[in-house]
């Protein structure tokens, strides 16, 4: 009986089990969310209970057993002995643009092009924020002022769609997420990602069920190994 595709053969078959997990805002809206619907037609008989909570909030949850594992970003200071955080992924980070913005059709792209343009941007003590301020310091330019500051990406698609606003979004998003084909991916190197991973308790035995998921995440992680913009690009072309 095998678990899911790409992964080993499980001892014992899994038809059935509950998965409490958390995921911050960005992981629900693409990389959880694909890997649910996939492991769920491969265990139709699994049920998920499934929060949606910011990344400060995923470790607390674990703690505290409201939740048995949570997926999200790698915390700034290492969790205490009671916690753990394994690797899954690293996720890098893209300029956005809607199709009919000002650059979107630009070839080359400097971050000092950048510097100018309206942006919608998470808060400004956020890692997301962080790492696109370490990008233009590498290159020696200012960072952008944030006129919308947001940690809803909803409110950012539909900036986005005015054509007026720049924002940064996770690759695991524009790859997993059901992005609009609107969007374009501005071609600026940035060489910023941020780690995902899973949140346990340490010493914590997890059902059969919420073993094999984190499994079936470990096979749709591989995927990210080869995101580039261009085959992101054709991804929402191809939408």
């Amino acid at each position: 009986d095998h678990c899911v595709t790409g992964v080993q053969t499980c001892a014992l078959p899994i038809s059935g089990g509950e998965i409490r997990m958390g995921g911050t805002p960005t992981m629900c809206g693409g990389f959880l969310s694909h890997a649910v619907a996939s492991m769920g037609s491969e265990r139709p008989g699994i049920r998920y209970k499934l929060l949606e909570l910011e990344s400060e909030r995923l470790a607390m949850e674990v703690r505290n057993r409201l939740i048995d594992i949570g997926i999200g970003r790698e915390p700034p200071v290492r969790p205490d002995g009671e916690l753990s955080f394994e690797r899954l992924f690293d996720d890098p980070l893209y300029v956005v643009a809607g199709a009919d913005h000002p650059l979107a059709r630009r070839r080359r792209i400097t971050l000092a092009d950048l510097a100018d343009q309206r942006w919608v941007l998470p808060m400004p003590q956020t890692p997301v924020s962080g790492q696109l301020r370490a990008a233009f310091e590498r290159q020696g330019a200012a960072m952008p002022e944030s006129i919308v500051t947001s940690m809803s990406v909803l409110v950012r698609h539909e900036l986005l769609s005015t054509n007026r606003f720049l924002t940064v979004l996770y690759g695991s998003m524009l790859q997993f997420g059901n992005m609009p084909s609107s969007l374009r991916i501005l071609p600026v190197e940035l060489s910023a990602r941020l780690s995902i991973g899973v949140y346990k308790l340490e010493g914590r035995t997890l059902s059969p069920a919420t073993e094999l998921f984190i499994e079936s995440m470990k096979t749709f992680a591989a995927r990210m190994r080869t995101v580039s913009v261009d085959m992101l690009q054709r991804a929402l072309r191809e939408r």
